[in-house]
């Protein structure tokens, strides 16, 4: 029971959120480092560069929002006061403001370069007992691209699984809210609006 009120909680989407992101991101740096997937399969190398790219970043920017949000939720009314108020609140504060919004446009880049990336290249590259490895390995074990790719999407199916649950809980950050304006010459237009339904989709899979 404990775990699934937890499972709610936002700021624990973020912590769990970074830890998982970050392992993606060494493991997807890892295998396109040592394994010869740049050889032998360049759209598989291609999907782990990106991933671990924008996956690094993504835990990075969550763990800070975590680490403001930490802090956030422990002061009390008179620590947001003038006078007392710490440039490590200011600090954190914005940070927990801002940093929301660009760890969900990571995240959702991040989406993309797991879900298209690594089933394109479960499919197009060979398998470990294939000869055009030749012999090459990862330097600790054969390259596995199912194996490789799988515990990438793994990663990302935890954590957009996390946010779905933690996005009923975010009212308790009324600091969080993204007002939506209703009035029709307030809406993006052009590419302004492709970029409003990228937004949409982020928020589905991010809190």
């Amino acid at each position: 029971m404990g775990f699934c009120i937890d499972c709610k909680n936002i700021a624990s989407f973020y912590w769990w959120g970074s830890l998982s992101m970050t392992a993606a991101g060494f493991m997807a740096f890892w295998s396109a480092y040592f394994c010869p997937y740049q050889a032998v399969c360049t759209e598989g190398f291609a999907a782990l560069i990106l991933t671990a790219l924008f996956a690094l970043t993504t835990g990075a920017v969550m763990y800070l929002v975590y680490h403001s949000l930490d802090h956030v939720k422990k002061l009390y009314i008179q620590d947001l006061t003038q006078k007392n108020m710490t440039e490590r609140t200011k600090r954190c504060g914005s940070i927990a403001r801002t940093c929301p919004c660009v760890s969900r446009w990571l995240f959702l880049f991040a989406t993309f370069a797991i879900t298209v990336g690594a089933p394109l290249a479960m499919v197009t590259c060979p398998g470990h007992d294939d000869q055009r490895w030749n012999g090459r390995d990862c330097g600790l074990y054969p390259p596995m691209p199912q194996v490789e790719f799988g515990f990438l999407l793994l990663m990302w199916i935890f954590v957009a699984g996390f946010a779905c649950r933690a996005k009923r809980n975010s009212k308790n950050y009324p600091f969080l809210h993204e007002p939506v304006p209703e009035v029709e010459e307030f809406q993006a237009q052009g590419v302004l609006k492709a970029c409003a339904c990228c937004g949409m989709m982020s928020k589905v899979i991010h809190p």
